[in-house]
């Protein structure tokens, strides 16, 4: 930077600059500019990192907006899961209890043919009659008589294997419900169960102990 000869009066002394005064005063003013651009140069530098995390916060806020939508989405689907599981685990208890009285219904059908058995196997030994049944005759147990009953009723649940049609309306019956799906997969359980008896269909009404327990309603759309 360039000083111009100028005479400045001193107070004290009255007398000019010497030359060796301006040359110090041209230094101090040099360093002051080379000391105020570092100071423009590191500002116009924090300038810029500010700029740049300012656009790094600008990314992170929308990477964070993406996330917290994720996040929502893993939410719902848990919601969904855990309603899901929470049916499942009501279906499997009604499966089993469903289960327990299929066994209970085939146990005493085996307690009654044993009981049979034995009836049968002490009207041998004591009067000789004929074991075979006719039609619909079964045997008074107290005085070992001949009693005409009308074992067969007339039976018409929906799903029985032996006098419905459920085999073939179900292959392309479609319920409206979950509860009418619900009530489907049943049926088809102890259809299956109740098909297998003995090597043939068997009357879900006739052929059990009690004839009047266990009815079950059809699904709401069921054909009549």
């Amino acid at each position: 930077m360039y000083l111009p000869d100028l005479i400045v009066p001193n107070k004290y002394t009255n007398k000019m600059f010497s030359t060796t005064n301006k040359q110090k005063f041209q230094a101090v003013m040099d360093e002051n500019q080379e000391i105020k651009q570092a100071c423009n140069d590191e500002v116009e530098d924090l300038n810029n990192k500010n700029r740049t995390l300012v656009d790094l916060t600008s990314v992170l806020t929308s990477e964070n907006e993406a996330y917290k939508d994720e996040i929502e989405n893993l939410k719902n689907e848990i919601r969904v899961l855990v309603d899901l599981t929470s049916l499942l685990t009501h279906e499997k208890k009604e499966y089993k209890d469903e289960v327990q009285q299929l066994k209970k219904d085939n146990h005493d059908l085996v307690s009654k043919n044993e009981e049979y058995a034995e009836e049968i196997r002490q009207l041998e030994m004591k009067k000789g009659l004929c074991t075979k049944f006719v039609n619909s005759n079964i045997y008074n147990r107290l005085n070992l008589s001949p009693v005409s009953v009308d074992k067969e009723q007339h039976c018409t649940e929906w799903w029985c294997p032996k006098h419905s049609n459920f085999e073939t309306i179900v292959k392309t019956f479609k319920p409206n419900t979950e509860e009418d799906k619900l009530i489907i997969r049943r049926a088809k359980g102890r259809f299956a169960y109740w098909n297998k008896k003995d090597g043939e269909g068997m009357c879900c009404k006739n052929n059990r102990q009690n004839k009047d327990s266990n009815k079950y309603s059809p699904p709401s759309n069921w054909p009549q």
